[in-house]
């Protein structure tokens, strides 16, 4: 008896062992794993047929549609889901909220239809909201005397709370007129009411500064409007052909077409940047808070290579940025149109002719100095290829670290020869003289 209960005591010993040695060894692994896995930079939603257009501020939600088809809404939690299928609604701008400012077939405002073999009534594919499940018409032009089919209106700007709509109205004569619709009313801002008039085509978070175009000679020309005044976007005094697309959600940036280039330009420095130039022509469509720009440029007929652009880094394809920054599968993916950016720059949308929709989910940007909290240093170019200078009125010393956290090398010198490393992505840690540190993602190409 005493024997059996010792071969018990130990079963039970052996058993407990075995399981502490399975826990251990289960523990050790995972602590391999967490050690050794590299962090993902984010992932691209592949969204199937059709194009993303637009993008809230906050990257809660994008919107776009198909042709023909009907407009789309995205969410990460939801996935995609086709709000008015088979109807043929364009959804343009998204609130942060989840308003859809767009335009629709609007049956409050039907019109007769005549062709050879039939004389019917169908609604006129006018300006509208979408919310709480249905479009809401916007109208239009109450000077219009008779309804046809070119008497429509298009909304292409919604503020950050859904509030606020901005868009255009078609006149009698074929022109078009900048309109801001709230409360139930709508406003036309300052405008010249000549050639083919003006148009807003992007609203600011708060409703207060809207971007488009003004053609008084049928001739786009770029223009923004503060509080209803309209503003020339000029460079050196001279106002050239061009489209303004996309403003910032803070009012500060303004993506753009300038001279068949694209371009931002930036409202407080009343300055135009140009990002880059093709000989198909080339256009910045959406801009971030913080300065990142997205757009294209074109190589060939129906052929288009999607770019990302900052100040500090210039330009990349995106595909190429993506890959750096931890997407590497986005390195082969054919982006070609970027159309909406959140105001972080963390969420992009767009379209592609052999990808169709997309999303890009950022975890964080490289190379872009905005996001750092220690604005004591400056590190430029970034990406770089074989030197990054740091830039600090007390630098003391540095060190670069990679992936894995391990020290790559050690500098006393604000010029960093960094050509020898492999490319990939580094972190930059810098030391002033008075003992406070930066850190800094580092790229190299």
């Amino acid at each position: 008896m005493q024997k059996i209960k010792i071969l018990e005591l130990d079963f039970l010993i052996n058993l407990k062992q075995k399981s502490v040695k399975k826990l251990f060894i289960l523990l050790f692994f995972s602590f391999l794993v967490a050690s050794y896995a590299q962090p993902t930079g984010g992932m691209v939603h592949q969204l199937g047929e059709g194009m993303i257009t637009c993008v809230s501020p906050n990257g809660h939600y994008a919107a776009g549609f198909i042709f023909g088809f009907g407009s789309l809404l995205w969410t990460k939690e939801g996935g995609l889901v086709y709000i008015d299928p088979e109807e043929g609604s364009q959804a343009n701008r998204i609130s942060d909220n989840g308003v859809i400012a767009g335009r629709f077939f609007d049956w409050s405002l039907p019109y007769r239809f005549w062709d050879p073999w039939d004389e019917k009534e169908i609604p006129l594919l006018s300006g509208g909201y979408y919310k709480d499940g249905e479009w809401h018409s916007l109208g239009i032009d109450p000077e219009m005397e008779e309804v046809y089919e070119d008497s429509g209106s298009n909304a292409e700007g919604i503020s950050a709370d859904g509030s606020i709509i901005g868009g255009n109205m078609l006149t009698d004569d074929w022109g078009v007129k900048p309109v801001i619709w709230s409360n139930g009313e709508h406003t036309v801002w300052e405008f010249e009411d000549v050639g083919q008039g003006a148009k807003i085509t992007g609203l600011s978070a708060d409703g207060s500064v809207a971007c488009g175009w003004a053609a008084p000679d049928y001739v786009r020309l770029p223009v923004i409007w503060v509080n209803g005044e309209m503003r020339k976007i000029t460079s050196n005094g001279v106002w050239s052909a061009g489209e303004a697309f996309c403003i910032s959600p803070n009012g500060r940036y303004v993506a753009m077409d300038y001279m068949d280039k694209a371009a931002v330009y930036d409202v407080e420095l009343d300055k135009i940047t140009i990002v880059t130039s093709a000989d198909f022509g080339a256009s910045a469509t959406a801009v971030s808070d913080n300065g990142i720009v997205v757009g294209y440029y074109a190589f060939g007929f129906m052929q288009r290579e999607a770019f990302i652009y900052t100040e500090q880094m210039g330009m990349m394809k995106l595909g190429e940025y993506l890959a750096l920054a931890g997407i590497p599968e986005a390195g082969n993916m054919e982006f070609e149109t970027p159309m909406g950016i959140s105001s972080d720059g963390l969420r992009i949308g767009g379209f592609g002719w052999y990808i169709g929709a997309w999303v890009i989910e950022l975890n964080e940007h490289i190379g872009i100095n905005t996001f750092s909290e220690n604005k004591c240093f400056n590190v430029f170019p970034n990406p770089a290829n074989d030197n990054i200078y740091i830039q600090g009125e007390k630098f003391a010393k540095a060190a670069l670290y990679d992936m894995k956290g391990q020290l790559v090398l050690r500098t006393a010198n604000p010029n960093v020869n960094i050509s020898a490393l492999p490319a990939g992505i580094y972190t930059l840690k810098i030391e002033s003289e008075d003992g406070l540190i930066a850190a800094k993602k580092v790229v190299k190409r």
